[in-house]
């Protein structure tokens, strides 16, 4: 992507024109250093700007946020193995308590 077209979705991400599959494009977009760099850039001119209008602080937020979250995909395999090793044991202590029964 140009440069130009780059600061041209910037703005209209900042005005709250961004459809939402220029948005995906822009979010990863982000993931590089010199990207990052020219958003906070834009982003510090544009909080200056009297024009900023309730959609554009709408939108600044919705991506401040998702670039700021953590990354929780991570944690989800290690408690969906911890689950199932449980439920296993929970499993085997059943089947021994109703097979042992008289």
């Amino acid at each position: 992507m140009s440069n130009q077209k780059y600061k041209e979705m910037l703005s209209r991400y900042f005005r709250g024109q961004l459809a939402n599959s220029e948005y995906e494009l822009l979010l990863k977009s982000l993931h590089y250093k010199t990207n990052r760099e020219s958003f906070e850039n834009a982003k510090i001119e544009w909080e200056n700007e009297p024009q900023l209008d309730e959609l554009g602080i709408r939108n600044m937020n919705r991506l401040s946020f998702q670039i700021n979250k953590p990354d929780t995909t991570l944690y989800k395999p290690i408690v969906r193995r911890l689950w199932v090793q449980i439920a296993s044991v929970a499993a085997i202590l059943l089947f021994g308590f109703f097979w042992g029964a008289p």
